[in-house]
């Protein structure tokens, strides 16, 4: 038995996994410092569970940019492909385009 029991969660896409930890964070920004004014959490906390939410949120924006950089590591792939006339087999990509690429969108978000 999984741990969702029979049945799969449903797909979300990562760009509605962004919105929801954004919005998340919106309601957090308001609801955190009356809670801290009315003695139910401490600053401590408030930061604790802001920064967790925020490192879900890179994350997440990290995984797009990967998912992004395999896209156009697989694009200059196929366009290599065509260039040399070679329609017939997939679209593979170099790995050291991959990494590249990858590389490069992990730096965008540090």
């Amino acid at each position: 038995m999984s741990l969702f029991g029979d049945e799969l969660p449903r797909a979300v896409s990562i760009d509605r996994q962004i919105e929801c930890v954004e919005r998340e964070l919106k309601q957090r920004a308001y609801v955190y410092p009356r809670r801290i004014e009315a003695g139910k959490m401490t600053q401590e906390q408030s930061d604790r569970e802001v920064a967790c939410m925020e490192a879900v949120a890179a994350t997440l924006r990290a995984l797009e940019l990967v998912r992004s950089a395999l896209r156009s590591a697989q694009a200059l792939a196929a366009n290599e492909a065509d260039q040399r006339g070679d329609n017939d087999r997939a679209y593979e990509p170099r790995a050291g385009d991959v990494l590249e690429l990858v590389a490069k969108a992990l730096a965008a978000i540090r």
